[in-house]
């Protein structure tokens, strides 16, 4: 019932009431769009914006303009009869807000999480002689990489890991004996009994 109003009351509006009430709707659907996007994906508009004399245009200013222009206009045409007129009020607020982003530094890093990151920065010299449990089936003889829980509090939860005698199932007990690179490291198993030979 309410669409119905709404579609009627519409439809008393002139041409460019139409188009300016249009332009507010669609412009403020592509910012909520745009801002749930890049809320998942960091890198979204990071690119360097085009430059046009002395003013940077990318998506984000063109759609700040739009929707500060378009609701300022409209609610200036509330108590100002004249379209015109009121549009006078939306463009410098409109342009204030396209310029804003591009006169203030943006953050390299968003302010919050967007996804679980890589413990990357674990030094993998610190694992050395320290225990886990095999979560993902070892290769023997260096022929493949497997994944590693440590038992320390700072570690990640998967490592990668190599056996350089028999294959190690998962749910075995390991100790670290070296690092094999940046990014793998050397096990064997903590009980002392030879790990699982391959048939």
């Amino acid at each position: 019932m309410l669409v119905f109003l709404l579609i009627d009351t519409f439809e008393l509006f002139s041409k460019a009431e139409k188009l300016l009430w249009s332009l507010a709707i669609v412009s403020t659907v592509l910012m909520a769009i745009l801002l749930v996007a890049s809320y998942f994906n960091e890198d979204l508009d990071r690119k360097k914006p085009k430059k046009s004399g002395w003013l940077l245009i990318d998506s984000w200013s063109i759609l700040l303009f739009l929707n500060f222009f378009t609701w300022t206009t409209i609610l200036a045409h509330s108590w100002e009869g004249n379209l015109g007129k009121a549009s006078l009020y939306g463009i410098p607020v409109g342009l204030l807000a396209a310029l804003l982003p591009s006169l203030l530094p943006r953050p390299k890093k968003a302010p919050f999480p967007r996804k679980r990151r890589k413990h990357s920065a674990f030094p993998l010299e610190r694992a050395i002689t320290s225990t886990g449990e095999v979560l993902q089936y070892i290769p023997s003889h260096i022929n493949g990489r497997g994944k590693v829980h440590l038992n320390l509090r700072e570690a990640p939860y998967l490592l990668n890991a190599v056996c350089k005698s028999g294959e190690l199932p998962v749910g075995q007990p390991v100790r670290v004996i070296e690092v094999l690179d940046e990014s793998t490291l050397v096990v064997e198993p903590l009980d002392g009994s030879p790990p699982n030979l391959p048939s």
